[in-house]
């Protein structure tokens, strides 16, 4: 039986992880909006604030990721993170296989 003072962690935890999923569908239906954006954006000019966004909600998406204990999810958001960074150097060259 659990006592009054872990029911309340446990409620806790559950309401941090409800906000966590409310907030990761946001970041990742911005992430889906903005690659289509970056993906019809036509010049480097263009290209580099989406990039910039891109990037943000990323690593927003790993640190809330670690700070709620999904390890698997903060590493595909690194990797998300190390493939945005080869596009900020390089924002001319952008083809739909970068994307």
């Amino acid at each position: 039986m659990m006592t009054k003072r872990q029911v309340k962690e446990s409620n806790m935890n559950e309401a941090v992880l409800n906000i966590f999923r409310e907030e990761a569908r946001e970041r990742l239906a911005a992430l889906e909006q903005r690659f289509l954006d970056l993906e019809s954006a036509d010049t480097a000019d263009a290209r580099r604030p989406i990039i910039d966004e891109l990037f943000r909600h990323a690593h927003s998406l790993k640190g809330d990721a670690k700070a709620v204990g999904l390890p698997e999810l903060q590493t595909a958001a690194q990797v998300l993170e190390d493939h945005l960074d080869s596009l900020r150097e390089a924002p001319e060259s952008i083809d739909g296989d970068a994307i």
